[in-house]
C-alpha cells in the first residue's frame, strides 16, 4: 500500500493473511518500527558506554575473576556429581532388605490362601440373655 487509510483494506489482508486490516497512520509506525523502543534504546546506549569507558587491564580483571568465578562453580558441580555417583553405587552394594520369595508367598496366600492352615469351624456358642432382673442386680 502507497497510501495511509483508516478504512478496511481486503488486498492488505490477503497480503498479509489476514493478520493487518488497515494501513493506518495509528497502527503502521508500530508495525514498521526498526528501532527499538526508546527506553531500551537509551539503556542499551548506557551500557555500551559503560562498557566502552572500561579500561583494557580493568576488563582484564573482570574476565579473570569471571573465569575463576566458574571454574569454582563447575570444581563444586563436578564434586556433587561424584558424591552422588558414589552414593547410588554404594547403595547396589548394600544388604537387602527384603526377599522375593517371601514376597510372593505372601501374595500367593493372600490371593490364593496357599500355605494356610485351614481350621476347624467353629460352632458359636449360644447364649441366653441375662435376665433383666439379674442386669439390675449387678447395677446395683
Amino acid at each position: 500500500p502507497l497510501l495511509l487509510s483508516p478504512d478496511r483494506d481486503e488486498e492488505l489482508l490477503k497480503l498479509t493473511e489476514h493478520r493487518v486490516a488497515t494501513f493506518s497512520h495509528v497502527l503502521i509506525p508500530n508495525y514498521l518500527r526498526t528501532r527499538p523502543d526508546p527506553e531500551i534504546e537509551s539503556r542499551y546506549s548506557a551500557l555500551e558506554v559503560r562498557a566502552n569507558g572500561a579500561s583494557q587491564d580493568q576488563q582484564q580483571k573482570q574476565m579473570m575473576v569471571m573465569d575463576k568465578i566458574t571454574r569454582e562453580t563447575l570444581k563444586l558441580i563436578r564434586r556433587e556429581r561424584e558424591e552422588m555417583e558414589s552414593k547410588s553405587n554404594s547403595r547396589s552394594d548394600m544388604e537387602t532388605t527384603h526377599s522375593n520369595d517371601d514376597t510372593q508367598n505372601l501374595l500367593a496366600a493372600l490371593n490364593h490362601g496357599k500355605g494356610l492352615k485351614t481350621a476347624a469351624p467353629v460352632m458359636p456358642t449360644r447364649q441366653s440373655p441375662v435376665p433383666v432382673s439379674q442386669m439390675h442386680a449387678a447395677m446395683k
